[in-house]
């Protein structure tokens, strides 16, 4: 009896220890998942979120205005509100559209006018911009009109024998011709860029001067002094 005592007293020791030094089995491999990214997920969250600020999309923008516009555009940050201020006093202001733009409805403001623009939303900070009212800019790049070609007057040879005087100028602008501060005749520029004003003859040696005027840009004169006769093909005199 002692015997059967002592080998179950043994049978039972080992049984310890065959517990004792067995492995573990995680729990997390019989889901399919490893320990390691069972902590990476619990310290990472479900999405990489980077710091808002560092967000392409968090950058406030403003457009040029204009003596003309009735309006702010821009881009920013979704959902951020903007405003538009003149000398401390708010002008309008608006929310980012779900595209990332913004249009703030403003009266007309005068040219050299600072309008300060600032973005804010919770979470971000908030960002300001400045921008000086113009007389005029080329829609498609920004730049001061008044700098393009298209805002240059130009005044073909006039002779004697000429109903008409004829040139380019900026498209829509007004042409006025003037003998000895009379009006002779005038004319808009056209979508290419010519204007044709209707004139009776002028005699030879007569100077005439042509203006060319429109809103938002500086007034252009040209003088021209009516000749015999000119070469069409070149403009020189014959």
């Amino acid at each position: 009896m002692k015997n059967i005592k002592n080998k179950l007293i043994a049978l039972g020791v080992s049984a310890l220890m065959v517990v004792a030094y067995s492995p573990v089995v995680s729990s997390a491999k019989t889901t399919g998942t490893s320990s390691y990214d069972a902590v990476t997920q619990a310290t990472s969250g479900s999405g990489s979120d980077s710091s808002k600020d560092d967000e392409k999309d968090a950058t406030l923008t403003v457009n040029a205005v204009t003596t003309s516009d009735k309006k702010i555009t821009g881009t920013g940050l979704k959902g951020a509100k903007v405003k538009a201020y003149v000398k401390g006093d708010k002008i309008g202001s608006e929310k980012v559209e779900s595209d990332g733009s913004y249009t703030i409805k403003i009266d007309k403001q005068k040219k050299g006018t600072v309008i300060t623009v600032k973005m804010s939303k919770d979470g971000y900070k908030t960002q300001t911009k400045k921008i000086t009212v113009t007389d005029s800019y080329d829609g498609s790049t920004g730049a001061s009109k008044d700098d393009e070609k298209e805002a240059t007057l130009t005044v073909n040879p006039v002779t004697k024998s000429d109903k008409k005087i004829t040139g380019t100028g900026l498209k829509g602008a007004k042409v006025k011709a003037y003998v000895k501060g009379d009006k002779i005749g005038s004319e808009k520029v056209k979508s290419d860029g010519s204007y044709t004003i209707k004139i009776d003859k002028q005699k030879k040696g007569t100077v005439i001067i042509v203006k060319m005027s429109k809103d938002g840009y500086k007034t252009q004169t040209k003088e021209i002094k009516v000749t015999d006769s000119y070469d069409g093909s070149t403009g020189a005199s014959k």
